[in-house]
């Protein structure tokens, strides 16, 4: 069993979704949130590794995902 992480850095300083690729229902969950954080203007990376990561537009069940707010100046 695989079990990933999606990280969701916010203002509380973050949450995890955690699901594993042997439950569909835990993987359509994370999905579902990764689509509305990316709607509400939010930044995914795959994890390449520990300290590195790559935009994505696209849920990947079998990746590490952290997801950042959109920046705003001031």
């Amino acid at each position: 069993m695989m079990t990933h992480k999606l990280r969701i850095l916010d203002r509380s300083g973050h949450t995890t979704v955690r699901w594993s690729t042997d439950l569909q229902e835990t993987v359509d969950a994370a999905n579902r949130r990764f689509n509305e954080l990316l709607a509400g203007g939010y930044t995914a990376f795959v994890m390449t590794d520990t300290t590195h990561g790559e935009i994505t537009t696209t849920f990947n069940p079998d990746a590490d995902t952290v997801m950042v707010p959109r920046m705003v100046g001031g």
